[in-house]
């Protein structure tokens, strides 16, 4: 099966139709627009291909909507922990710690809406 490659080849006929149409209205901001859509087409193309192929059910939930709501917090995380660090300790190592801060938050999120389980953590290899 050549689906992927096919997939392929669709997200970049609209990622040029996007880039077509929209650079000259947006300018060059249209471009990382256009290739995130690229993206995000051919992986929803397909992740249902394989759902159709293989008859599984996708936990849109779990997998999609979870992550999104941890991302947004990891977000303001990052963006509120650098804005109160980095004049206190510079922008160096106010970065660093808004990047563990932001990890922190996230975990947290993460297992505070159960994006996380237990189960998920007995899958982990052990050593």
């Amino acid at each position: 099966m050549h689906l992927p490659v096919i997939f392929m080849i669709i997200g970049g006929f609209v990622k040029l139709a996007i880039n077509w149409f929209f650079i000259p209205k947006w300018g060059i901001l249209a471009a990382p627009i256009a290739t995130d859509v690229c993206y995000f087409l051919i992986v929803g193309l397909n992740l249902t291909a394989v759902a159709i192929i293989v008859k599984i059910k996708y936990d849109i939930k779990g997998s999609l909507i979870k992550p999104i709501i941890a991302s947004g917090a990891l977000a303001l995380a990052a963006i509120g922990g650098f804005a109160v660090a980095s004049p206190v300790v510079g922008i160096r190592l106010g970065c660093l710690l808004a990047i563990g801060v932001a990890a922190a938050v996230y975990l947290g999120v993460m297992f505070l809406i159960k994006g996380i389980t237990k189960e998920d953590l007995n899958l982990r290899p052990r050593s």
